[in-house]
């Protein structure tokens, strides 16, 4: 009841939680079998619940929890904890040690991360360096326009010319803080980029995952003050982050939705109704 409560949730990030919760779930399991002086019926209960929960989520054993959504489990659905699940667990800075994984299990999630770090990497010098062929090009077209200019064919846009030097400028600017980088031992081929800063992560300090006043700390807000920092993992967590951990939300509106428009209630007319469902979800949050 507390995780299906806890994954409702709409105000703050949930799908990195799931890792945790369930390894939460099979941990009380466990306990809960090895309790003293436990009865066989009780007994029987717990263990139909622990083949149910394995049935969904795998056995859980090292080496497994990153693979197992390789496998079909009921009804050829994916077994175990998706891939994308595990990902935002690890991008999350509250949960960025694997709380519950092995190490094992980690050290492939890792790598799966390291090569989309990579992948990313490689489109941004990619776009960096077709930019660069692009700039080479602007000297030419500068020229002409000069030549334009004097000859008294100038446009009406003859203003905007006057910030050439500090585009130009800045972009120097920006070249040389590149260079100087390169200089001061920033690694120079994509693996070497991306592995460097994935080491940095982590190394950084956990995110607690409340507030003092118990509400639930943002790992977005986070990324959002490291993502200079951390230029390619910001862009995989905000990619795996913002995806929600259940569509119950939407669940409760189709639901309010159905009973504002019932059988009684049929030429109820459509803006009338989508007031009414509004102001059914938003009253009782602002009361």
């Amino acid at each position: 009841m507390f995780a299906q409560k806890t994954f409702e949730g709409e105000t703050y990030v949930t799908i990195s939680m799931v890792p945790y919760v369930l390894y939460r779930i099979r941990s009380l399991l466990l306990e809960a079998m090895n309790t003293p002086n436990i009865s066989i019926q009780v007994a029987n209960l717990i263990q139909k619940m622990t083949n149910a929960f394995e049935l969904h989520w795998g056995c859980g054993e090292p080496g497994t929890v990153s693979r197992e959504y390789q496998t079909e489990g009921p009804n050829r659905r994916p077994r175990g904890i998706p891939l994308i699940t595990l990902l935002a667990s690890l991008l999350d800075p509250r949960f960025k040690i694997g709380p519950g994984l092995a190490q094992e299990d980690k050290d492939y999630l890792w790598i799966v991360i390291l090569h989309q770090m990579i992948g990313i990497e490689r489109t941004v010098r990619a776009t960096r360096a077709a930019g660069e062929q692009e700039q080479v090009q602007q000297p030419v077209e500068g020229l002409q326009r000069e030549d334009e200019l004097q000859n008294g064919h100038a446009n009406d846009d003859v203003f905007d010319d006057m910030f050439n030097d500090l585009n130009t400028m800045r972009m120097a600017e920006t070249q040389a803080v590149h260079i100087g980088r390169e200089e001061q031992g920033v690694p120079g081929n994509p693996y070497e980029t991306a592995h460097a800063e994935l080491t940095l992560y982590k190394a950084e300090p956990m995110l607690p995952l409340q507030k003092e006043d118990r509400t639930y700390n943002n790992p977005l807000d986070w990324w959002c003050l490291k993502a200079q920092q951390f230029p390619l993992l910001s862009k995989l967590a905000i990619r795996y982050l913002c995806i929600p951990a259940t569509s119950a939300p939407s669940e409760r509106v189709f639901s309010t939705a159905g009973l504002t428009i019932a059988k009684e209630r049929s030429r109820l007319d459509p803006a009338t109704a989508n007031e009414l469902v509004f102001l059914h979800e938003t009253v009782p949050a602002l009361r």
